[in-house]
């Protein structure tokens, strides 16, 4: 039973103590200045419980990190593997270690990641603000739009299913501006990341062309050459292609297009292992024609696959390499001369030195450039091949894919004729940006929205259109040089009177 008491504190300032009972049975409590707050409160409880709708404040000092482990153990079961495991590690704790080390984990010493931003928050201090702040370092710190959006909904549908769970009554996360949004209280900012958006789908770096394909294809180690080859010309996502087998190659003939891939699985790395799922849509089941080069190159290919004859056998290999020593600097010993008492000549040989050795470089970045000096097929004799096993994309990223991209720009270079631009390839070019290249190369051919759409395992053309539309703006020269030809038929004539028809006597 509710019930309001009066209460006396010292200073002799006069409260208000309305309880109540939960529809469990548990004694709740809430002090207030005066009786008519006091009872506002309880008829907006006894209300809650009418309508089924009541809330324990108490709930809500559950910490945000514990409401996302339940939120996302209950969606566990619908969800994709992969959809799961990428929700885990949007969700997994940073140290404060690891934020320092990583810059990209931070924005002017703010986290950046949802743990640290909201993990050690009782649900119920989590304000729109807060929410907003976090939303706003994101973009501040160079975030694609699309990955801020990803982030943001996650923490939105943590904190709606704390509403739905009676922990809170109203969503916080409700009204965040996210970039991108045409409102009017970001109207200004809004038409600037139009422009953005606008100049990264012409961004070189996800687009190559045909010379830079085969360019990149000839910097990269066997097999693998053919995989970027096969990639840029048939545009498969890099799970698809790496989920490929030896029976998804099809025969029927020489000619272009009678020779095709039928992509039905994808790799994915969950928990540490490579995984066969089903595509990514239902659209993403689909047999993806080739050109005549791209079949004899396969055909080429599988001639001395080991496993030409198990049609379960991956079509690209994994494999592991021999460790790359890098040089480090070492430390100057006691008693020899500290670099600011060396002489120009020697700090200059020095620096020679090191930036032969890439010792200026991150690791990461310096590993890549080390292999890069090495030649193709010296850095094919590093690998040892695993045909009964799939490629991993980020071990095929690192070790293989950029440091050929950096082996080409530098063959690129070396190799080009006196007066003559080099071809070389965007350093920041990813292995996603092949089937951008597809689609690219496809609208230069004039292959048609629809066509493409199916080819590339889009859901609908819409889809693609959104992401592709701009590689057809060429198209509309011929467009309104056929419509322009029909006003010239229909031009009146010059001279003579036009004969006039009344609608009415």
């Amino acid at each position: 039973m509710a019930r309001i008491e009066k209460r006396a504190r010292t200073g002799g300032r006069t409260v208000y103590i309305a309880k109540w009972y939960t529809i469990t049975g548990q004694d709740r409590s809430k002090t207030f200045a005066s009786k008519k707050d006091a009872e506002a409160h309880l008829t907006k409880v006894r209300n809650a419980k009418l309508h089924g709708n009541e809330f324990d404040p108490a709930s809500g000092r559950m910490l945000f990190r514990e409401a996302a482990a339940l939120w996302l153990d209950d969606r566990k079961a619908s969800l994709k593997a992969t959809t799961y495991a990428a929700h885990a590690e949007r969700l997994a704790p940073t140290t404060a270690e690891s934020m320092t080390r990583h810059a990209r984990l931070t924005h002017k010493g703010q986290p950046l990641r949802i743990d640290p931003s909201f993990g050690d928050y009782p649900l119920n201090k989590i304000t729109h603000d807060d929410v907003q702040a976090w939303v706003n370092r994101l973009v501040a710190s160079g975030r694609q739009p699309s990955s801020v959006r990803n982030l943001f909904f996650v923490v939105r549908q943590i904190l709606e299913w704390a509403v739905k769970t009676k922990k809170l009554t109203a969503n916080p996360a409700e009204h965040v501006q996210l970039p991108g949004n045409r409102t009017a209280s970001v109207a200004k900012g809004a038409n600037k990341s139009a422009a953005k958006r606008s100049r990264r789908r012409d961004d070189p770096a996800r687009f190559l062309t045909a010379a830079q394909v085969a360019v990149l294809a000839a910097a990269t180690p066997w097999p693998y050459s053919v995989f970027v080859h096969t990639d840029a010309w048939t545009g498969l996502r890099p799970g698809e292609i790496i989920g490929l087998r030896v029976g998804d190659v099809h025969w029927a003939g020489e000619d272009a297009g009678e020779s095709w891939l039928s992509v039905a699985e994808s790799v994915a790395v969950i928990d540490g292992e490579p995984v066969y799922l089903d595509p990514k849509t239902e659209g993403s089941v689909r047999d993806v024609p080739l050109t005549a080069d791209t079949a004899a190159r396969l055909r080429a290919y599988l001639a001395v696959h080991p496993n030409l004859h198990d049609p379960d056998a991956p079509l690209f290999p994994g494999f592991s390499a021999v460790p790359l020593r890098l040089p480090h600097m070492r430390k100057r010993e006691p008693g020899t001369v500290p670099p600011s008492r060396l002489s120009a000549a020697v700090r200059d040989a020095g620096a020679e030195l090191r930036a032969a050795r890439h010792e200026d470089l991150p690791p990461a970045d310096r590993q890549a450039a080390a292999l890069a000096d090495l030649s193709v097929d010296e850095a094919a004799a590093r690998l040892t091949f695993n045909w009964d096993g799939p490629l991993r994309l980020d071990a095929f990223r690192k070790t293989i894919w950029n440091p050929a991209v950096l082996r080409a720009n530098r063959i690129g270079r070396e190799t080009a004729e006196p007066g003559m631009v080099p071809i070389t390839v965007p350093p920041g070019v990813t292995p996603y940006a092949l089937r951008h290249t597809y689609a690219s190369l496809s609208a230069a051919a004039g292959i048609k929205p629809l066509a493409l759409s199916r080819r590339m395992g889009h859901v609908a053309v819409t889809m693609t259109m959104n992401v592709y539309a701009h590689l057809y703006r060429e198209s509309a020269a011929d467009d309104m040089a056929a419509l322009g030809a029909m006003a010239v038929v229909a031009t009146p004539p010059t001279s003579g009177v036009a004969k006039v028809i009344p609608l009415r006597g």
